[in-house]
């Protein structure tokens, strides 16, 4: 007998050890025959002479590999949910081994390599219920050389699972893997147990637990928290986190919990509060303020962490009158001056300045004066608020009592009294202006005595009679300026300003008025008596 073979009949077997064995009925064994073996034409040949059952048999290549040959999908071995199969082995270059799984519609089942040999590298594939189409593939994601995949079965049916060595992945009796199905059974719920409330700067701890307690693992869980970096842990059941807020208000924990199965939210919430309070600040700082007005202040307080914290401060200050947070200045201008709030051993300050108010009044000096006709006089002008406090001003001088260049008066050269200089400012108000105005009077006066007029002048006057004389002065502008002279003459006797002319006629003579080192003389011209004669009239 001839049995023609080919390689494809061969694989997993060792060709080397080939032989014909014939079915013994009696026995229910196979019986071998002496073989001869023609590997070139791939023909094994052996002598019998009874009829029966004959078959090609040979060791496997690797007689542990006892699942082979499962080289396609009608071979596939049986495998099942929560199966590990025994260690399997790439022998040949070509090997791929093919297990069936029966699945329900619905179910989730994790296939993945493990317990690989030095340099396997595995590809797990699973296909339809054709044998043929490609529903699902994995090289790697078992970690390292070792593949993992999840799938979902779409509908009730078996399936088949392809196990091949990747490319570049050793083959040989050492090269083993293991290959595993696992029911996934995906999470329902997850609950956060921690705190409802709390306040910033406190760490608190929060626990994610799963349900049910059968869900496959390993369970990723993803925090994400408001104001916060998203947090991923990867465990059991139950995750914990420790969480730290710096600022108030209602904060939301969310945590995604994830396994080969399936995906499932939870979230809590925990209203966070501010800390004790650190710190006031009262608002507004600096300010200026003008005198006797009024000022609303606000206070707002904080933790450590610049967190809003409500407060009822109680008030006080030294630039004026507080009545809870409204100033009442004082009447006084002052620097540095403060509007402090405080609550409990915690305070805070706003600094105060208080300025003058508006301009009520301008004071010039010196008021009233006199001043000499042509002469020069400096005024200055203070301004003044409704409580006498200075207010700088820049006036506008004028005056109707001479000239004003500026603030110097230059005195007009007539005299006179109840005249006036007078500083005027403008006002600018807020929503009005006003001109105010301050003035000194000013009296005129004639200057000093420059000259005296003596009358009559000339005059003639009879030796030994008298002749009375007036005398007036005068400054520089012609004005009268009263005097009482001294009365001098060489005319003959004065009594006062009056004349007894000597008894010698003369002429050119003088009587003179003299006030200090000004004087002023009338001439005198003395003449004889006029002796009258009478003469007798004869009538014829």
């Amino acid at each position: 007998m001839t049995i023609t073979y080919s390689d494809t009949d061969l694989l997993h077997l060792n060709p080397s050890q080939l032989t014909l064995a014939q079915w013994n009925v009696p026995s229910g064994t196979w019986a071998q025959l002496p073989t001869s073996i023609d590997m070139l034409q791939g023909q094994a040949s052996a002598q019998t002479s009874e009829a029966g059952y004959f078959d090609l048999q040979a060791p496997l290549i690797c007689p542990l590999d006892t699942l082979e040959p499962n080289d396609n999908y009608y071979a596939a071995s049986v495998i099942t949910a929560s199966d590990t199969l025994p260690t399997q082995r790439f022998d040949i270059a070509q090997d791929e081994d093919w297990y069936r799984l029966e699945a329900a519609v619905g179910q989730t089942y994790a296939i993945q390599t493990s317990n690989l040999g030095t340099g396997v590298d595995t590809i797990v594939e699973v296909y339809d219920t054709d044998g043929l189409t490609l529903l699902a593939s994995d090289d790697n994601g078992g970690g390292g050389a070792a593949s993992r995949l999840t799938w979902r079965v779409p509908l009730d049916g078996v399936y088949f699972i392809r196990v091949a060595r990747a490319p570049g992945g050793d083959y040989s009796c050492s090269a083993t893997y293991q290959v595993s199905v696992r029911q996934v059974y995906q999470p329902t719920g997850v609950t956060i147990n921690g705190l409802t409330a709390g306040a910033v700067n406190t760490a608190y701890d929060f626990t994610a637990t799963v349900s049910p307690m059968t869900a496959t693992l390993p369970i990723t869980y993803v925090w994400q928290v408001t104001g916060m970096s998203p947090v991923t842990n990867t465990g059991e059941l139950s995750n914990t986190v420790t969480l730290t807020w710096t600022t108030p208000g209602t904060q939301a924990i969310t945590v995604t919990a994830t396994n080969a199965g399936g995906i499932v939210t939870g979230t809590h919430v925990i209203t966070i509060v501010a800390g004790p309070l650190a710190s006031i600040i009262v608002t507004p700082n600096p300010v200026t303020i003008t005198v006797s007005a009024t000022q609303m202040f606000a206070a707002s307080g904080a933790d450590a962490y610049g967190n809003a914290v409500p407060i009822s401060p109680t008030w006080t200050t030294d630039a004026g009158t507080l009545i809870d947070n409204i100033l009442t200045v004082q009447t006084t201008p002052a620097n540095g001056r403060h509007v402090t709030a405080t609550v409990g051993s915690v305070s805070g300050t706003a600094v105060v300045n208080v300025v003058a108010g508006p301009l009520t009044s301008i004071a010039v000096t010196p008021n009233p004066t006199t001043v000499t006709v042509g002469a020069t006089q400096t005024f200055a002008a203070s301004g003044v608020d409704a409580y006498g406090n200075t207010v700088p001003i820049s006036p506008t001088w004028t005056t109707d009592a001479g000239t004003m260049p500026d603030n110097v008066l230059t005195a007009q050269t007539i005299p006179t009294s109840g005249k006036h200089v007078t500083a005027t400012v403008t006002v600018i108000g807020t929503t009005v202006s006003w001109v105010m105005s301050g003035s000194a009077v000013v009296n005129v006066v004639a200057g000093p005595l420059t000259s005296i007029a003596v009358t009559p002048n000339p005059v003639t006057v009879t030796v030994g009679a008298t002749q009375t004389f007036a005398a007036s002065g005068a400054d520089a502008y012609g004005n009268a300026v009263p005097i009482s002279p001294t009365w001098t003459t060489d005319a003959g006797t004065m009594t006062d300003n009056i004349l007894t002319a000597q008894t010698t006629p003369a002429n050119g003579r003088h009587v003179t008025a003299t006030v200090g080192t000004v004087s002023g003389f009338a001439i005198v011209n003395i003449v004889d008596r006029l002796y009258l004669v009478f003469l007798p009239i004869v009538l014829h």
